[in-house]
């Protein structure tokens, strides 16, 4: 358990010292069971959205969300910077059907 606020006692001594940093190095260190499972839940939440996209423009997209720039992506696909823009556009128009974004606002909502 982590520990937020002093107990309130007057004198503390040096093993509390000790273990409340022993405690709260645990808490910093340690990933947080409830932050774990979201973030296994909107990663399978993201990736069941993406596989329904065509492969091409999931890579375009993950290549822009890593700041990568059209002109980048397109020497690596050997195709041209505004190709890149129409299918990064077409991918995420096509995200923004019901039938993908319903199960997305889970992760906006919650």
């Amino acid at each position: 358990m982590c520990l937020k606020k002093n107990s309130g006692e007057k004198s503390i001594s040096e093993g509390d010292v000790q273990d409340l940093l022993e405690n709260q190095l645990q808490c910093m260190t340690l990933p947080d069971p409830s932050e774990a499972m979201f973030e296994q839940e909107r990663k399978t939440l993201v990736d069941q959205a993406l596989s329904t996209l065509w492969p091409r423009t999931v890579e375009i997209i993950r290549m822009r969300l890593d700041d990568q720039t059209f002109e980048e992506i397109g020497n690596t696909l050997g195709i041209s910077s505004e190709r890149v823009r129409q299918l990064e556009q077409r991918g995420y128009r096509a995200l923004r059907h019901p039938s993908r974004s319903e199960p997305l606002k889970e992760l906006l909502y919650d």
